[in-house]
């Protein structure tokens, strides 16, 4: 039940050619505590095919949570290096939270 009750909302941000800023809200909408979870982070280009693709679990986020509480929201700002061609443009993200 757990895994239903945590939702999140981000964005991705471009800083320079391989540079990006990835920021996430987290919401547990349970009225427990959860442990945090797990995010799948997918970059696409204009015809939706991946571009790169990083599972990255909290104890490698900026700030190392365990718990997210009751009806509790908290942001995360990941900042991504990623190794690709200058030509190649990410237009869409999709970011999945999972518990391994």
């Amino acid at each position: 039940r757990a895994a239903q009750e945590s939702r999140g909302l981000g964005d991705v941000y471009k800083r320079q050619a391989n540079r990006f800023d990835f920021q996430l809200m987290l919401r547990n909408r349970a009225d427990t505590q959860v442990a945090m979870p797990t995010l799948e982070l997918t970059l696409t280009d204009i015809e939706n095919q991946v571009i790169a693709r990083r599972i990255i679990a909290p104890t490698e986020w900026p700030e190392q949570p365990t718990i997210l509480g009751p009806q509790a929201v908290w942001s995360l700002r990941l900042e991504l290096l990623l190794d690709m061609p200058p030509t190649q443009i990410v237009t869409g993200y999709q970011a999945e939270l999972f518990y391994p």
